[in-house]
Formats: structure tokens, sequence, C-alpha cells
């Protein structure tokens, strides 16, 4: 009885452990991508930026 109660433990432990891994990963991959699209809005932003030098030049 006591083998059958520290096999469960471990199976549960293990469940646990797999489980934090997963959220760890998942919470890990939405920041990245976070990130990218922060990354992503700046480079548009600078490259409208260009853009409207540039045609405010031409009409110059």
């Amino acid at each position: 009885m006591e083998t059958v109660l520290w096999v469960t433990l471990v199976v549960v432990g293990v469940n646990v452990l797999v489980v934090a891994a997963l959220v760890a990963h998942y919470v890990r991959e939405r920041r990245s991508d976070d990130d990218n699209q922060a990354e992503r809005m700046v480079d548009l932003a600078e490259r409208f930026e260009t853009f409207s030098q540039r045609r405010g030049s031409i009409a110059a």
C-alpha cells in the first residue's frame, strides 16, 4: 500500500512539472511574440516617417 502511495506521488509530481514547463514555454512564446510585434510597429512607424519626409521634399 505504501508503494502505491509513493508511485502516485511521483506520477502526480511529474505531471505538475510537465504542466509547469508547458506554461513557462507558453508565457515565453507570448512574450517573444509581443516583443516582435512591438519591433515591427516601430519599424513601420520609421518607414512611414521616412516616406513622409521624402514625399514632402519631392512636393517642395
